[in-house]
C-alpha cells in the first residue's frame, strides 16, 4: 500500500480567516455577540451501544464507533463502526468480536479516534484486554469506497494513530502491570507501508511513564514529533513501597527514538487526550485536574522558547474535569468539552481565546448528554460536532453545536494581495492557457487579478482565476520548495486544494494541502512580475496575504 502525508494540523485551518479579513473584525467578538444552538444529531440506546468518536471525512462523510452492545468480557459483540448522514441515520460498516474469553477471531474494542489520509482512507484502532503474548487488536482501514480491512494485526492501543511526512504511522502504547512483578511502562510504536510494526522509544518508568492521546507531528519537514504521558504508580519490583511518576510534554526524533521530557506536571496532575499544534505555533492541551481550584486546566507550551502556560483554570460553574484535549476552530478559538461541572453537573461545551477567555457554549442535562470525554470535531458545516454519554434514549448522543451562521465564503471575488509588496496576486500577461504562471503585479483590478474560493472539502479551497476559470495549482503535484504556482483547469487533487491559516491583523497564509507548504513570493521581492512559488512556512510578510473584496461594479 502506498502511504501518503498527514498532519493533523490540516484538520484545523479553513476559509474563516477570510471572513474575519473581510469583515474587518476579530471572530471572537463577531461570534461572542452569537447565541450557540445545541441539538441531539442522533440517540443510541442499549442495543446499540455507546457511542465513542465521531468523525467527517474531507467529501462530507461521517463515520463513527460505539462500545458495546455486550459487555467487555462477554466474547461478543464489543462494538461498530458506521457511517452518519446529515439527519444522524446510522448504517452499519463492521461489526467487532472481542473479550478475553473469545480470543480466536477477537478484533477488538473501537476506542481510537478515526483520521482521514490524502488518499481518501479512513484509519482507526481497536484495543484488546490482554496480556502481552494473546492476540491483541488490530488497526483499520476504511477504503474510499468504504471497504473495511484490517491494516495490522496484534496493535492494541486506546489511542488513535496519525500518518507522518515520512509515510508511515505512528502511535503510542500505554503501560500495562503484568503480574505483581513486572509492569511495562509504555512506547511509541511505528508501523511501516508493509505492515512492520517497530518500538521507537520504549518508556522505562525512570522519569516518566504511560503515554496517552495521538502524537503531534511538528515542523514543515516533519522533523520531530510531541506528546503527553500521564504518569501513574511505580508498582513492580524493586520499587517498594510503590512511587509516583509525573506527567509530562515530551518530544520525539523519530528517526532515532531519542526523547526529551520538555516539561513535567506536578505528581497528580494528569493531561488528557492529545496535544495538537496551533495556528501559533505553540501546542494546545488539557488536564483533568490541578490548576487554581484543582478541576482541570487548558495549557500552552511554546517548544522553541520551553515556555509554558496555564490559559485556563476550571472553576466547576463553567465545567472541570476536561476529559479530552481541545480542538482549534476555523476562527482561532480552543474548543473542547468537561466531563463534569457546569449549571447541571453534567459537563460543558466551551469555547477559549488562547489569551484564556473562556465561553460556555452549553451545559448538558442528562437528558439530552451527559460527561463527554472525547474531542470534539469541526465539521464541514462549520458546527462543532461530539459524543456524550447520557441521551434521550439513555445510552449515549452525537450531539452538534452551532455558533449562530457559519461564516460563509466571499460573494463574488478577491483580490489576493501580497503583505510584503502591497502587489496583487496575478496570472502572467493575463494568459488563459493552462500552465501559466502565478506572479505579483501592482494591483490594477483587471479580471487575472481576481479570485473566486470555491470549496473542496475539508476545511479546504480551490482559488480560481477569474478571467480563465482555472485553479492556482502546485506544478506536478511537486513537495519541493520552489515549485511554482500555476493555473491548471480544475481536476479536484490536493495541489489544488488550499487552506487559510490567520497570520495576524487579518492576514492569511494560503497552504497546499497536498505539501503543506505556504504561497510565497519568491525572495521576497518586491517588483512586478515576481514568481508565487510553494515554500516551507516561515512566518514571513511574503507568505501573507490580504483577501480584498472585489467591488460589485469590477469588470
Amino acid at each position: 500500500m502506498t502511504v501518503s502525508f498527514l498532519s493533523h494540523r490540516f484538520i484545523r485551518l479553513s476559509i474563516a480567516p477570510v471572513a474575519i479579513a473581510l469583515a474587518g473584525a476579530t471572530a471572537v467578538s463577531a461570534q461572542e455577540q452569537e447565541p450557540a444552538t445545541y441539538d441531539v444529531v442522533s440517540s443510541f440506546a442499549r442495543e446499540d451501544g455507546s457511542p465513542v468518536t465521531v468523525f467527517q471525512t474531507r467529501n462530507g462523510q461521517f463515520y463513527g464507533t460505539t462500545l458495546g452492545p455486550d459487555g467487555l468480557f462477554s466474547g461478543g459483540t464489543s462494538g461498530t463502526l458506521f457511517t452518519m448522514d446529515a439527519a444522524g441515520a446510522r448504517t452499519p460498516v463492521h461489526t467487532f468480536f472481542a473479550g478475553t474469553i473469545s480470543l480466536l477471531g477477537s478484533d477488538g474494542f473501537p476506542m481510537g479516534n478515526l483520521f482521514e489520509a490524502p488518499d481518501g482512507s479512513v484509519y482507526g484502532s481497536a484495543y484488546i484486554f490482554a496480556d502481552p503474548g494473546l492476540p491483541r487488536g488490530q488497526i483499520f482501514r476504511i477504503s474510499p469506497g468504504g471497504l473495511f480491512t484490517p491494516r495490522v494485526a496484534s496493535v492494541s492501543t486506546r489511542e488513535g494513530v496519525i500518518q507522518a511526512r515520512d509515510g508511515r504511522l505512528y502511535g503510542v502504547l500505554e503501560g500495562l502491570v503484568i503480574d505483581p512483578t513486572v509492569q511495562l511502562f509504555g512506547s511509541v510504536f511505528r508501523i511501516e507501508a508493509n505492515g512492520t510494526v517497530t518500538t521507537v522509544h520504549s518508556f522505562d518508568g525512570t522519569e516518566t511513564m504511560n503515554p496517552v492521546g495521538e502524537l503531534v507531528e511538528i515542523g514543515p519537514t516533519g522533523q520531530t514529533m510531541y506528546g503527553v504521558t500521564e504518569g501513574g504508580r511505580l508498582t513492580a519490583p524493586p520499587q517498594n513501597p510503590p512511587v509516583e511518576r509525573p506527567g509530562a510534554i515530551f518530544q520525539l526524533d523519530p528517526a532515532t527514538g531519542e526523547v526529551a521530557i520538555r516539561h513535567v506536571f506536578p505528581i497528580g496532575i494528569r493531561p488528557t487526550g492529545r496535544l495538537i499544534w496551533g495556528f501559533d505555533g505553540r501546542l494546545y492541551g488539557t488536564t483533568r485536574n490541578g490548576g487554581n481550584f484543582g478541576l482541570g486546566t487548558v495549557f500552552s507550551f511554546d517548544g522553541a522558547a520551553g515556555t509554558f502556560t496555564t490559559l485556563y483554570h476550571f472553576s466547576g460553574a463553567d465545567g472541570e474535569n476536561p476529559g479530552a484535549g481541545v480542538i482549534q476552530g476555523r476562527d482561532g478559538r480552543l474548543y473542547g468539552t468537561t466531563s463534569k461541572g457546569g449549571a447541571f453537573a453534567f459537563g460543558t461545551v466551551f469555547a477559549l481565546t488562547v489569551t484564556g477567555e473562556l465561553r460556555t457554549l452549553h451545559d448538558f442535562t442528562s437528558t439530552d448528554g451527559a460527561s463527554p470525554q472525547t474531542e470534539l470535531i469541526e465539521a464541514n458545516d462549520g458546527a462543532f460536532y461530539g459524543v456524550a454519554a447520557g441521551g434521550p434514549a439513555g445510552n449515549g448522543v452525537i450531539f452538534r453545536v452551532r455558533l449562530g451562521t457559519p461564516p460563509p465564503p466571499p460573494d463574488g471575488f478577491v483580490e489576493i494581495v501580497s503583505r510584503n509588496s502591497g502587489k496583487c496576486l496575478d496570472v502572467f500577461g493575463a494568459s488563459t492557457d493552462a500552465g501559466a504562471s502565478a506572479i505579483q503585479w501592482i494591483c490594477h483590478g483587471g479580471a487575472n487579478q481576481q479570485w473566486r474560493l470555491e470549496p473542496a472539502g475539508g476545511g479546504a479551497f480551490r482559488i480560481i482565476a477569474r478571467h480563465s476559470g482555472q485553479a492556482l495549482d502546485v506544478f506536478g503535484a511537486l513537495l519541493d520548495d520552489v515549485t511554482p504556482i500555476i493555473q491548471w483547469p480544475v481536476h479536484g487533487g490536493d495541489n489544488q486544494a488550499w487552506t487559510l491559516e490567520p497570520a495576524g491583523d487579518g492576514y492569511v497564509r494560503i497552504v497546499a494541502r497536498h505539501s503543506g507548504k505556504a504561497m510565497d513570493v519568491e525572495f521576497a521581492s518586491p517588483d512586478d512580475g515576481a514568481r508565487v512559488i510553494q515554500y516551507t512556512p516561515h512566518g514571513g510578510a511574503n507568505q501573507q496575504w490580504l483577501l480584498r473584496p472585489v467591488g460589485a461594479d469590477a469588470p
